[in-house]
């Protein structure tokens, strides 16, 4: 057996230390925020949303139509906001159907060229025809009754 004297082993360099292992706590933090985040938005999406389409299809009924008719063909009503009158989305409607008939209240805008303002009504349904207890017109800090039709129809 011969020996190599003059070779011996080369020494094994030791491995490099590994580096410090990251944390995945950061990671799940920033995807759970995000997360909760987005499920926030999503439901305030869907409240505006629900909201919004409610009182677009307020402007569907005869309530509606009626009380923007009436205001549509009051001369003072003319006067004050020039012709043609627009309505616009309500921002308030209060619907109820009790055996007797139907009731409602309702808040909404509208606009001519000479300017905007704001329709109040207040009615219930008499002979299947909207009759309203109120019906005014806010423009410019000015209430404007609107006229109807027969007197003796008014809601008591």
């Amino acid at each position: 057996m011969t020996a190599d004297a003059g070779t011996a082993p080369l020494p094994q360099p030791s491995p490099a230390p590994a580096p410090p292992r990251k944390s995945n706590l950061l990671k799940w933090l920033l995807i759970g925020g995000l997360g909760c985040f987005f499920l926030i938005i999503l439901g305030i999406g869907g409240c505006i949303g629900t909201l919004f389409f409610a009182l677009n299809k307020a402007k569907d009924t005869a309530f509606y139509k009626d009380a923007l008719a009436l205001v549509q063909q009051d001369p003072q009503a003319q006067e004050a906001l020039g012709t043609p009158i627009a309505g616009g989305t309500p921002t308030q409607f209060h619907f109820s159907t009790t055996s007797g008939g139907e009731s409602g209240t309702l808040v909404f805008g509208v606009s001519g060229p000479k300017g905007e303002g704001t329709v109040n009504a207040a009615g219930a349904t008499v002979g299947g025809k909207w009759v309203f207890k109120t019906l005014t017109l806010t423009v410019g800090g000015n209430t404007i009754p609107i006229k109807q039709p027969a007197a003796e129809d008014q809601v008591r």
